[in-house]
């Protein structure tokens, strides 16, 4: 009895673990693109996404069948948007093609990522342009409500990180200094 009930307690714990780090969980799932031949998934490789912290385009490639594709050569353009509204047909405030490399994630060969630093918080986008083994991919990503994914999954907008101390002094600062 007791050892089903570490069992239990151990596949439970795994279970919210895994709900809680599987990095699909906060991007935005597509099936059937690149000619079929794969379901991707796009996000930001840390969510949630603050400005002002570094971050990454983050893309997971998936076969048609679900599983880890082993991708022999990707060649692909992340153009990042900063977009006017989280809608899929908002006006582009600005642009640029992320200039990093774009690196094979070790742990995971069929994770992709370039890394870059958002400067301000709103809605961002990507537009992801290239082949993967020799099938065309062109697909647009954008943030929160901006998601064409059935079931609205999507990855977060760049949000503003709270600071502190913020150099306002409150009634309470006076209080206790240690």
């Amino acid at each position: 009895m007791l050892k089903s009930k570490k069992n239990s307690v151990a596949m439970l714990f795994g279970l919210l673990v895994s709900a809680f780090i599987t990095p699909v969980q906060a991007h935005e799932p597509r099936d059937g693109v690149a000619n079929g031949a794969y379901n991707i998934s796009v996000g930001n490789r840390v969510e949630p996404a603050y400005a002002g912290e570094p971050n990454a385009f983050d893309l997971i490639i998936r076969n048609a069948d679900d599983t880890a594709a082993d991708v022999q050569e990707i060649e692909i353009d992340v153009v990042i948007l900063f977009l006017k509204e989280d809608a899929i047909d908002a006006k582009v405030k600005r642009k640029a093609k992320l200039m990093d490399d774009l690196r094979r994630d070790r742990s995971q060969p069929n994770r992709f990522n370039i890394s870059y630093l958002p400067t301000k918080a709103g809605a961002y986008g990507y537009h992801v342009k290239g082949m993967i083994d020799g099938n065309m991919l062109d697909e647009v990503f954008v943030c929160r409500g901006g998601s064409q994914n059935p079931e609205g999954r999507s990855f977060s907008c760049i949000n503003k990180i709270q600071k502190f101390p913020n150099g306002k002094k409150n009634k309470s600062d006076d209080d206790d200094d240690d």
